[in-house]
């Protein structure tokens, strides 16, 4: 036990480098996953969009004059549920401090023990930005189900500009996450997990995947294709590009996939090049931003995978050292 706590400590003093332009979090309390997110409270967890007043929501608009029209959102089929990409996207729900109310976001696996999303779907809304709680992301959900664990958070990952300024250029976190019903595994090692790559190519076509909540309240995955036609030329650098679409709150942090090749494996197909971010109210345009993929996304990205697999191994010795209840109440 000892070791287990020297383990942490020295990881901890690892994460702390004041030169980075990133932020780590303390390490998330735990909490017990099955009682507090129970099926009712997941269905009445809002979309985290609803908590920002400057921007967001796209709504649909059938008077578009948009020369690109939106290829229109679809639901997944389940059978594609058990499938990449689709595995290795994912529900997560969060309570945030200011308010005590539940909110959800969309994810994905991104290697490791790794969950890609967006920064607002892991900071508060308070005016000091901290942190949200008792954060989960629960894979290839279906109906409020999943067949694949519930994955709660260990650390947040995200960038300064985002905590400080809410620069929605760096709207980008990333999450590492274990879990008591796959002991000593990782979430890539039970649903696989999608590549990240940089730098999104204007006409770039993609798939936006999430949990939309205009489609069944968002209790099925979503699906929508888009070409990336531009930038956004009032949002800072590096300017976040867009696609026309019409999935609207509850799809924040779910994955833009480029070569979608549906029960592909890891390679050149289904790379993860953005996420869903953010729109404008009452845009006509139906335009759907994502952070621009650079190489301080990638760099920032490396960290979290690089941490995953050693703070996996110290939360596991940790379970494993301490004993259940069944096991306290043996020794009575």
């Amino acid at each position: 036990m000892r070791h287990t706590i020297l383990i942490f400590v020295l990881l901890s003093s690892f994460l702390l480098n004041e030169a980075r332009t990133y932020i780590v979090s303390e390490k998330q309390e735990n909490f017990d996953v099955e009682s507090f997110w129970t099926r009712e409270r997941r269905a009445a967890a809002k979309p985290a969009r609803e908590r920002f007043e400057k921007r967001f929501t796209l709504k649909k608009n059938k008077d578009s004059e948009n020369d690109v029209p939106p290829f229109g959102t679809t639901l997944v089929d389940r059978s594609l549920y058990s499938s990449s990409p689709y595995l290795q996207i994912g529900k997560i729900y969060f309570v945030d401090p200011s308010n005590n109310k539940e909110y959800s976001c969309s994810g994905s696996a991104i290697g490791g023990n790794v969950v890609l999303t967006a920064g607002h779907c892991v900071t508060s809304e308070s005016s000091d930005h901290g942190f949200v709680r008792n954060w989960v992301y629960i894979p290839g959900e279906y109906n409020l189900t999943s067949r694949y664990g519930d994955w709660p958070s260990i650390k947040f990952y995200t960038f300064q500009d985002w905590i400080t300024d809410e620069n929605f250029s760096r709207d980008v976190a990333f999450v590492t996450v274990s879990s008591t019903s796959y002991f000593n595994q990782t979430i890539a090692d039970v649903t696989g997990y999608l590549e990240i790559s940089t730098a999104p190519m204007l006409n770039d076509l993609v798939a936006a995947v999430g949990y939309s909540s205009d489609v069944f309240n968002g209790i099925f995955m979503s699906n929508t294709y888009g070409l990336i036609r531009g930038r956004d030329d009032d949002s800072n650098s590096p300017k976040p590009v867009f696609i026309i679409s019409n999935l609207t709150t509850g799809s924040s942090g779910g994955p833009w996939i480029k070569n979608i090749d549906i029960g592909g494996s890891s390679g050149r197909s289904n790379l993860v090049v953005g996420i869903t971010s953010y729109g404008y109210d009452n845009d006509p345009s139906l335009r759907l931003f994502s952070p621009y993929f650079d190489q301080d996304v990638i760099d920032l990205w490396t960290e979290a995978i690089s941490i995953s697999v050693r703070l996996t191994f110290t939360y596991a010795c940790l379970l494993y050292t301490s004993p259940s209840p069944r096991d306290r109440q043996k020794s009575r």
